[in-house]
Formats: structure tokens, C-alpha cells, sequence
């Protein structure tokens, strides 16, 4: 959670709802141990829901607690829907449809995960021409940013990233031992010892990652190949 504070120790602005920092609500810790999320997602989404707070003018663990004892007395409340739904026609003014859309599911995702499960029967769509997110990087842009690594270990993860398209915390823990050297009809195959096994291995090359990597709503796959 480094992302949130400056050097001196202090949380910064963007990360506090009035003052108060958004990890210390219970409501979004919750959050967050039920999604297990990466890096990426934490900034991002405890950045979204300040604004979100700020638009409803209530903190996290308000939301939440207004939502349970709504749900108690009516089951099909959408009081909260209409809220969402309303912050996101808004967001369409200011944003693109993917930024809002970005925006519009992870408030989704924190009264999901704090077991107030918003009645949410279709995301708002986005068309590939309104689609401004992740793309599969191109060759050159590959290559020009192998130009600014310092080491054969960075250009490694750089190449290894853009053809196999692992997420970042999977990048973190890539050893020579993940690549299947060859298939003996396990789920694990045969890993590389050593760099040499590289060379009789076939092409594409599996990449076999711990087994945590595979279980939850965030699975890399068993089928990622490094060509």
C-alpha cells in the first residue's frame, strides 16, 4: 500500500475521504480481503469509491450499514442502484464509456464483497471503438521499452509479459522452474533446472505457475504459452 502515502509518512488526499483514510473504514478492508486484488486494483478502486463517497456525501462504512438496514425491512431496495446509476450517466459527461464503466463496477464489487449485493442485472456495455483500456502491445512497443531496461531480468519479464499476458503478480514470482520443459501427462509437466533445458524444450513453452495462481475469481490459467 505504498501508493498511498508521501515519504513523510502521511496518507495522501486522494486516498481519505474527509480527512480520514479509506483503509481505515472496516467496510473497505472487507473489500478488499474478499477480492484478494492486485496492486493495480486497490489504487484504483479505493480511488473510485473516495469520489463515489464524495458524490453521495457518506463514507464507506455508511453506505454499507444504510444498505443492510434497508435490506432488512425491503429485500428489493434499490436505492443504492439508483445512485450507482446515476453517478455513472454523470461519469459518461466527463469520462469515456470504458473509464466508466471501470469506475461503475468496482462500487459494484465493494457492497458485493461486503455482503450487500447490489441488484445489478447488466453492466453498462462498452463497443471496441469505446474501448480505451488494456491492449496486446505491438512489437515495437515492446522493443522500444526493452531500450530503457537496465538488466536481462527486466527485459525477460518485459518479453515473458507481452506474449503471455500474465498480470503483474504473477511477473513477480516468474522463475526458470515455471516453464515446462517437457509434457509427461501431469498437470505440472516436467520444469526447467536449468537454462540449457531451454534449448530442447518445444516451442510454445508452457509456464506452470504455484498453485495458488489457479484457485479464486482471479486464475492465470493452465494454459498460458510463451512462444
Amino acid at each position: 500500500m505504498d501508493f498511498m502515502f508521501y515519504k513523510a509518512g502521511n496518507v495522501k488526499k486522494e486516498y481519505c475521504f474527509r480527512g480520514h483514510p479509506m483503509l481505515g473504514y472496516g467496510s473497505v478492508r472487507s473489500w478488499f480481503v474478499g477480492v484478494m486484488p492486485s496492486r493495480s486494483y486497490k489504487r484504483h478502486g479505493i480511488g473510485y469509491l473516495v469520489e463515489f463517497c464524495e458524490y453521495v456525501n457518506k463514507d464507506p462504512d455508511t453506505l454499507v450499514s444504510e444498505r443492510k438496514a434497508r435490506m432488512k425491512k425491503d429485500p428489493n431496495t434499490l436505492v443504492e442502484e439508483r445512485l450507482l446509476n446515476r453517478w455513472h450517466s454523470e461519469l459518461l459527461q466527463r469520462h469515456m464509456p470504458s473509464t466508466a464503466q471501470g469506475k461503475f463496477s468496482k462500487i459494484v464489487a465493494f457492497f458485493n464483497f461486503n455482503y450487500v449485493k447490489l441488484n445489478v442485472p447488466r453492466f453498462p456495455s462498452v463497443t471496441l471503438d469505446q474501448y480505451h483500456g488494456w491492449k496486446r502491445l505491438q512489437k515495437k512497443e515492446v522493443q522500444t521499452m526493452m531500450g530503457f531496461a537496465d538488466t536481462y531480468r527486466d527485459k525477460v519479464l518485459l518479453m515473458v509479459g507481452s506474449e503471455s499476458g500474465l498480470r503483474v503478480r504473477a511477473l513477480e514470482v516468474l522463475e526458470l522452474g515455471h516453464l515446462v520443459r517437457f509434457e509427461d501427462g501431469t498437470v505440472e509437466g516436467v520444469p526447467c533446472e536449468s537454462i540449457q533445458d531451454l534449448s530442447g524444450a518445444l516451442v510454445p513453452v508452457r509456464i506452470q505457475l504455484p498453485q495458488r495462481f489457479y484457485i479464486g475469481n482471479k486464475k492465470e490459467g493452465n494454459y498460458l504459452h510463451l512462444s
